[in-house]
């Protein structure tokens, strides 16, 4: 992709969409081109994190060891938490289809958020999203575990 294309594709995320186009254009051009073939692993559980994936072409699952999380493809994001704390990933990546990716690296991200901080702000918003869906998604495993998958409400709901 060149600079040009690259920039398009990232305004199609909220999390790039309001950033300055000088800005924006740093961003397309530190965002490093990776490609994965069908069934590969981009990332691994517990493994050390410092950068996130945009998904320009191909699917991807979300997954810990065998729980499916989410399948993501083009316009998607993933790793963004990696960018704040540098910490062990949450849950693995494999590709399901080859996949096209652009990849950011923490160092850069930073360097972004001095540059636009109010980059900072979609960022927490993202990971805020994630951690709820997560969360929501851990609660109905968990109520399908104990109800045997049963509805939960009451007759006099």
């Amino acid at each position: 992709m060149i600079t040009l294309a690259r920039m398009m594709f990232l305004k199609k995320f909220d999390l790039f969409s309001k950033m300055p186009s000088k800005v924006l254009n740093y961003v397309a051009s530190v965002a490093e081109e990776v490609t994965f073939a069908a069934g590969a692993t981009i990332l691994r559980e517990k493994d050390f994190g410092d950068c996130m994936y945009l998904i320009v072409e191909g699917r991807a699952r979300v997954h810990n060891e065998s729980i499916e999380i989410a399948i993501l493809g083009p316009g998607e994001q993933f790793g963004e938490m990696s960018l704040l704390d540098g910490e062990s990933r949450l849950a693995s990546v494999t590709a399901i289809t080859d996949c096209l990716l652009l990849r950011i690296q923490q160092s850069d991200f930073h360097r972004i958020l001095i540059r636009s901080p109010e980059t900072a702000l979609g960022l927490l918003r993202l990971v805020t999203q994630r951690l709820r869906s997560w969360e929501r998604t851990t609660m109905e495993r968990e109520r399908k575990t104990t109800n045997g998958g049963k509805n939960d409400a009451s007759p006099n709901d």
